[in-house]
Formats: C-alpha cells, structure tokens, sequence
C-alpha cells in the first residue's frame, strides 16, 4: 500500500512541478538526454581503451575520466541544445524516454533481457 501512495505522491508532484514551470524545465530534460548520449559514448570510448590497454594498474583511473568527461560533455550539450529547440526537444525527448521505460519496464517484466549497460 506504500508503495501504491509513494507513485501517487510523486505523480502528483511532478505534475504540480511541471504545472509551474512548464515553460523553463525543457532544458532538464534536454540536460537527461544529453547524459544518456554521453554514457552512451562512454561505453563505446572504455572498450577502446580496455582494447588498446590490457594491463594496467590504473586503467579503472582512466575509464573514471573517460566517464565523468563524456558525461559532462553530454550534459553540457543537452542543456545548450534544449535551451534553443524547446518545442522539438519536448515532443522527440519525451518520445525517447518513454520508449526508454516502456522497453525497460517489459525487460524487468519479462526477464532474460540485459540488465542494464
């Protein structure tokens, strides 16, 4: 039953939040987007890197940035980039999210799915 008023409560007050705000929360969304492009890039750089160097000490150093430098970088181009598509950035980001938790949510339903990258 808490767990049933605890979804409640948050629908609630991400509905009251947007309600407000509706005008100037685009860029947070753009702000998600662009961390998901920058994790996803990543990824693609820490397996070159696990390519090129097989051992080493302080490869997990190295990937550390690598993460952290992407993740920014992406985070930095979503925010610009909400800030000056906002129509676009609302109708194709909530497009993606949406498509995003609907496969997660079946993955987890469904099972034998990767778990996550």
């Amino acid at each position: 039953m808490a767990f049933y008023a605890s979804i409640l409560i948050g629908i609630v007050a991400s509905c009251r939040f947007f309600a407000r705000f509706k005008k100037n929360v685009i860029w947070i969304l753009g702000a998600i987007l662009g961390i998901y492009v920058g994790r996803l890039g990543s990824l693609i750089t820490a397996t070159k890197i696990r390519s090129m160097i097989k051992e080493s000490s302080s490869i997990w150093q190295i990937i550390m940035v690598n993460n952290i430098f992407f993740t920014l970088l992406g985070l930095t181009i979503g925010v610009s980039i909400g800030f000056r598509y906002k129509k676009f950035l609302s109708r194709a980001g909530t497009a993606l999210l949406g498509a995003y938790f609907l496969i997660r949510g079946i993955s987890r339903y469904v099972g034998k799915f990767p778990e996550a990258f």
